[in-house]
């Protein structure tokens, strides 16, 4: 055991040189961790890990740091540091839950060191050759690091699966992809380390899937359940398009029988008690989603009715298909219930025909306004064009400076004014680019916003 601990500080404290001049004491928080996961069963510090529950939260932080020093800021401070010292040195690979609560804006510039800054300015070179602007090139860099830190791997080693996983993890968690993890893709293809021709965007789409992959994308916990809904969904399909038969599969599934099954574990028959089906007209005109407020369902008419429809099928095919009686019982979805349905319709017809009503007498006005804007920025690049770089020039009452890119960039001297640069990083001068697009109005009352380059970006403090 203590052979073992010792191996691990060994890898911890491998990285002293490139953290800097207080790693002292995070390699001393680090091994309290060590000390503190020591105590738990496990064949390596990822299995202690694991078993600790320190996987789950950052509430162990503070079993860890008592009984050290006097003063509790600083004895959590010294046991954080030491935890992001693991983290850097792989010893441990926490789960993107932990990653998403443990936020330090200072450990990614770390992880730059750690992982290769060769590696990060090639990414920063290809961002800069896309047109991405400072901070979403950020995210994807920290995005990247993530993925490291889950899989253990170094970030040239990092697979398209990995990338994948995490995609799916944030969208069964959160309902949506991780910020920066398309552009993150982008860069390492642009870079050699994924060996992919097409975008993550393009990666993940699937296609037309079979029925079966179209059932079980909701969990269905049941299988002879989840069975009669792909039998029933493979009768459907001959007769309507894709389209038609992932919506009916959202609101059988999605709407119906998974919110079924989220509240009533191990139900396994499709005949429900009154009050269950009762409970569940409730829901279902609610839409509920993580991280959302609640939102009422404006379609709910239509989900009655295709559930109503489901048991009625199976009722009329069990008169001539025998393996249908199984399931053939009474629908929860009485004919009064969707008797609204007619009125549902007709009022979101009347809300889109009143939306054109409301839109359709300012369609010349908006043609207007585009003509005007087009003529005005085809004025200013005729302008700019016929204008060196670095001069000056006048266009309808207001003055503009062309400049080169060099000149979009900002002083690394914090002490000095920067100078006017863009909002966007310029790309490099080898691309084609428009004049325009490196032109900036000057004079007084300009704006004062500036671009931050990737260098600064990384510049945080890890405190």
């Amino acid at each position: 055991m203590t052979t073992t601990a010792s191996r691990a500080t060994d890898s911890v404290l491998s990285v002293r040189d490139a953290l800097g001049s207080k790693w002292g004491d995070r390699s001393r928080g680090a091994a309290r961790i060590l000390d503190w996961l020591k105590s738990f069963p496990g064949n390596g510090w990822q299995e202690r890990w694991l078993v600790s529950g320190a996987d789950s939260g950052l509430a162990w932080l503070d079993v860890v740091t008592d009984g050290y020093g006097c003063v509790e800021a600083s004895r959590r401070e010294v046991t954080t540091d030491g935890l992001g010292c693991l983290l850097l040195a792989r010893v441990v690979r926490p789960s993107y839950e932990f990653l998403q609560c443990y936020r330090t804006s200072g450990l990614y510039r770390h992880a730059e060191l750690e992982f290769g800054a060769d590696l990060f300015s090639r990414l920063r070179q290809s961002g800069m050759t896309r047109g991405t602007i400072p901070s979403h090139l950020s995210t994807a860099e920290n995005s990247l690091v993530k993925v490291a830190f889950r899989t253990g791997r170094d970030l040239a080693d990092l697979t398209a699966d990995d990338l994948i996983a995490y995609h799916d993890w944030s969208k069964e968690t959160f309902g949506k992809a991780p910020m920066g993890l398309h552009a993150a893709w982008d860069l390492l293809r642009d870079i050699g380390v994924l060996d992919e021709k097409l975008s993550l965007r393009r990666t993940l789409a699937r296609g037309q899937m079979p029925t079966a992959r179209l059932v079980d994308r909701y969990g269905i916990r049941c299988g002879p359940v989840r069975d009669v809904f792909v039998r029933y969904l493979d009768e459907r399909r001959p007769s309507l398009d894709y389209s038609s038969v992932s919506g009916l599969a959202s609101q059988l599934l999605g709407a119906f029988w998974a919110d079924i099954e989220r509240h009533h574990p191990g139900i396994s028959s499709l005949h429900l008690a009154p009050e269950i089906a009762e409970a569940w007209k409730q829901r279902v005109k609610v839409i509920n989603r993580p991280g959302k407020a609640p939102a009422p369902r404006e379609a709910w008419a239509s989900v009655l009715t295709a559930v109503r429809a489901f048991y009625l099928d199976i009722a009329e095919w069990a008169l001539e298909d025998p393996s249908w009686a199984a399931w053939a019982v009474p629908s929860p979805v009485r004919r009064s219930d969707t008797g609204g349905y007619t009125k549902v319709k007709k009022k979101a017809r009347a809300k889109m025909h009143q939306r054109v009503r409301e839109r359709l007498p300012r369609l010349p006005e908006l043609v207007d306004t585009t003509e005007q804007h087009h003529a005005h920025q085809k004025r200013l690049l005729a302008a700019a064009e016929a204008t060196p770089i670095g001069e000056t020039f006048a266009l309808d009452g207001r003055d503009y400076r062309r400049i080169d890119r060099k000149d979009d960039q900002p002083e690394s001297d914090s002490t000095t004014d920067p100078p006017s640069c863009s909002r966007r990083t310029s790309p490099p001068a080898s691309r084609s680019t428009s004049p325009a697009a490196r032109m900036r109005r000057s004079g007084p009352g300009r704006s004062s916003r500036h671009s931050v380059t990737p260098e600064c970006v990384s510049k945080r403090c890890w405190n």
